[in-house]
């Protein structure tokens, strides 16, 4: 007599939910056009000069930075299950 439970198979999905991918390109689409709008509202409000111009870099790094946060807590996962401590910002860089 075995002490194994029933045998069970894998999804034939490979484990993914119904319309994941489709999903998943929309999200990357999404933060890569918003990555570019972000460089090129960065670099046009740069040739103003004053604070945004001196600080045109810091604008995208903080886009960089926080857009994957903002997505992931959008759909519901923790950003520090997947190393990212948003606890002490400035001690996480």
């Amino acid at each position: 007599m075995s002490s194994q439970g029933p045998e069970t198979s894998p999804p034939a999905s490979g484990g993914s939910l119904p319309g994941a991918p489709a999903r998943a390109w929309r999200e990357v689409l999404a933060l890569w056009v918003g990555g570019l709008a972000v460089l090129l509202g960065a670099d046009l409000l740069g040739g103003l000069g004053g604070f945004i111009g001196r600080n045109q870099g810091a604008l995208t790094a903080a886009y960089f930075l926080l857009a994957p946060v903002v997505l992931l807590r959008r759909r519901g996962t923790d950003p520090a299950d997947l190393g990212i401590s948003t606890d002490r910002p400035v001690r996480a860089l």
